[in-house]
C-alpha cells in the first residue's frame, strides 16, 4: 500500500511541481500582462487544490483533520474553476477592465460560494473505512450550490471563449491558439468528470481521485505553450527549465526517502529552499536572454542605420563631386591663361575658390573611401614599384607649398633602389595624407621625410615640429572621426584620413603608428611595409 502512495505521491508532486515553474515562467515574461497574471493565480489555486485533494484522501485516523482537507479542498476548487473562467475572460488581453458588476457582484459571489465550502453546508460529517480513508460523506445543500456554480463557470466560460474565437477577425495561428487552449479545458473537465465523479460515483472506484492535481496538468501544459509560444522561446531558457524541473523532481522524491519525521521536515524545506532559488534562476535566465534578444534587434537597427547613413554619403558625394568638378575646371582656366584678359583680382579669388573646392574633393573622396571600407569594397591593384623614386616624386609636388609656409622641408634617402609591391594611388594617398597633416599643424620649423630600410621592411616616416600631441590622442589617433580637440575650431577635417591610411596600409600588409613626446613637441608618423 506504502508504495502505491509513494507513486501517486511522485505523480502528484510532477504535477505540482511542473504546474508550478510553468505558472512562475509564464509570469515573469510579463509580468504586467493580465493574462500573465490571471494564469499564475491560476496555477497556485491548482497546486493548492491539488494538495489538498492529496491530503485529504491520504488515510488517517483523524477525522476532524481529513473533513477540513476535505473543505479547503473543495475551498480551492471554487477559485482554481474562477481563474479557470477568468483565464478565458481576458486571454489574450494584456490589459483587460473589469466591469463594477464583474468586479462587486461576480467576484464577491466567487468568495461566498468559497466560504460556504468551509461550513457544514457542504459536508457535515465523515466515515472512516477499516483502511482509515474516506468511506462516507454527509452533505448538505451546500455541495448543490458548488456543483452548479462551478460547472456554471466552466461552460460558459468554454462556450463564450469558443464563441469569442470563431467570430473574431483574427490570423489563423492565433485561431488555433485559441483552439488549443480549448482543448486543454475539454482534457481537463473529461479527466475531472470521468475520475472524480463518473467512477467514484457510478463504480464505487475512487482510487484515482488522489490523482486530480494530475488531470490538471495538460491543461496548464497547453495554456502556457500557447501563452509563451509566440512571445519567447529560447533553447537556453527552456533546457535551464528542464534542468531545474529535474532537480525540483529528485527534492520531491527525497522527501519519500525520509526515514523521521524531523527528517522529512528537514528535507521539505531543503525542497522548498531548491524552488525559490529555482525561480530566481528562471528570472536571471530570461533577463539574459531577453536582454540578448535586445541586444540583437538593436545591432539590427544599428546595421539598418549604417546602411542607410553609407547610402547617404554616397549619394550626396556623387551628386556634390560632379558640379565642383565642372567648377575647378572653370576656374583652372581662369587660373592658366587659357582665358584671356583675366583681371589679377579675379586669378586671386579664382586661385582661392580652386583651393576651397580641392579641400571639398578630398573630404567627398575621404566620405567614399570610409563607405568602401565599411562595405569592404575598397579594391587595390598591386604592382611592382621602386619605392625611392616614387617617394621622390611625391617629395617634388609638395616643394613650392612648403616654401610658400616658410617650413624646412627635406627628403633624406638611406635606401638603395628598392622594390615593393603597393597600389600606387592608394599608396601615394597614404604619404601624401602625412605631408597635408604635417603641413596644416606645423606652422614653423620643418617637415622631413626619412626613407630607410628596417630588417627586411621598408621604413618611411614623416616627422615635424608642428603641435604634437599628447599619450591619449596617440592611442586612438587611427580610430573613426578621431581629432585633436585642442585644434578641431581652427583647423578643419574629417578625422578620417588616417583611419583610411591605417586599412590601406593594412592591406599592404604593413602597420602604420604615430609618435610624439607631447603637445608642442612635434610628431613623427611612420610606415613600414615589405620588400619584395
Amino acid at each position: 500500500m506504502n508504495l502505491i502512495y509513494d507513486i501517486n505521491f511522485i505523480f502528484v508532486g510532477i504535477s505540482l511541481i511542473g504546474m508550478g515553474i510553468l505558472g512562475f515562467i509564464v509570469y515573469t515574461n510579463d509580468s504586467k500582462n493580465d493574462t500573465n497574471k490571471t494564469f499564475l493565480f491560476l496555477t497556485l489555486s491548482a497546486i493548492l487544490w491539488g494538495i489538498f485533494n492529496y491530503l485529504y484522501n491520504l488515510p488517517s485516523n483523524n477525522k476532524f483533520i481529513i473533513l477540513w482537507f476535505l473543505r479547503i479542498h473543495l475551498f480551492f476548487a471554487v477559485l482554481y474553476s474562477f481563474f479557470i473562467f477568468h483565464f478565458l475572460y481576458v486571454f489574450p488581453e494584456k490589459k483587460h477592465y473589469l466591469s463594477k458588476y464583474y468586479k462587486f457582484i461576480f467576484i464577491p459571489f466567487v468568495l461566498l460560494i468559497g466560504l460556504i465550502t468551509l461550513t457544514p453546508l457542504t459536508f457535515r460529517n465523515i466515515e472512516l473505512n477499516n483502511f482509515n480513508r474516506i468511506e462516507k460523506v454527509d452533505t448538505d445543500i451546500g455541495i448543490i450550490i458548488f456543483g452548479c456554480f462551478v460547472l456554471f463557470m466552466l461552460f460558459y466560460g468554454f462556450i463564450r471563449f469558443f464563441l469569442k474565437t470563431i467570430t473574431e477577425k483574427i490570423s489563423f495561428n492565433e485561431k488555433l491558439s485559441r483552439f488549443l487552449i480549448l482543448l486543454g479545458v475539454m482534457i481537463f473537465i473529461s479527466l475531472n468528470l470521468i475520475f472524480n465523479f463518473i467512477f467514484p460515483n457510478f463504480f464505487q472506484n475512487s482510487k484515482y481521485v488522489i490523482l486530480g492535481a494530475s488531470f490538471t496538468f495538460p491543461f496548464i501544459i497547453i495554456s502556457s505553450y500557447v501563452i509563451l509560444k509566440y512571445k519567447f522561446l529560447n533553447v537556453k531558457f527552456i533546457i535551464t527549465d528542464l534542468f531545474i524541473f529535474i532537480i525540483l523532481i529528485i527534492s520531491a522524491i527525497q522527501i519519500l526517502r525520509s526515514q523521521s519525521f524531523l527528517d522529512t521536515i528537514i528535507r521539505l524545506v531543503l525542497f522548498i529552499g531548491v524552488f525559490i532559488l529555482s525561480i530566481f534562476l528562471i528570472r536571471v535566465v530570461r533577463k539574459e536572454v531577453e536582454q540578448a534578444e535586445q541586444l540583437r534587434k538593436l545591432n539590427e537597427e544599428l546595421d539598418r542605420a549604417n546602411k542607410l547613413k553609407s547610402e547617404f554619403l554616397s549619394f550626396a558625394s556623387h551628386q556634390l563631386k560632379s558640379p565642383m568638378a565642372v567648377i575647378k575646371g572653370y576656374v583652372s582656366l581662369m587660373i592658366d591663361g587659357t582665358i584671356p584678359n583675366v583681371p589679377d583680382q579675379v586669378k586671386d579669388f579664382a586661385i582661392k575658390i580652386k583651393k576651397s573646392i580641392d579641400d571639398l574633393l578630398i573630404l567627398i573622396e575621404e566620405f567614399m573611401d570610409y563607405r568602401r571600407i565599411d562595405e569592404n569594397r575598397m579594391e587595390f591593384n598591386f604592382e611592382k614599384v621602386e619605392i625611392t623614386d616614387f617617394i621622390k616624386n611625391i617629395f617634388d609636388n609638395y616643394i613650392v607649398l612648403a616654401k610658400e609656409r616658410n617650413l624646412e622641408f627635406s627628403l633624406e634617402n638611406n635606401l638603395e633602389p628598392t622594390m615593393v609591391n603597393i597600389d600606387k594611388i592608394r599608396f601615394a594617398q597614404v604619404i601624401q595624407n602625412l605631408i597635408d597633416n604635417a603641413l596644416k599643424y606645423t606652422k614653423q620649423g620643418f617637415i622631413k621625410i626619412f626613407l630607410t630600410k628596417k630588417d627586411s621592411n621598408i621604413l618611411i616616416c614623416v616627422r615635424d615640429s608642428g603641435i604634437g600631441m599628447s599619450k591619449d590622442l596617440q592611442v586612438k589617433l587611427f580610430g573613426q572621426f578621431i581629432r585633436d580637440p585642442s585644434i578641431k575650431k581652427e583647423i578643419q577635417g574629417t578625422g578620417l584620413g588616417l583611419y583610411i591610411a591605417k586599412y590601406i596600409i593594412e592591406n599592404h600588409k604593413g602597420k602604420i603608428w604615430a609618435e610624439s613626446d607631447g603637445e608642442g613637441k612635434g610628431s613623427q608618423f611612420c610606415i613600414e611595409i615589405p620588400i619584395l
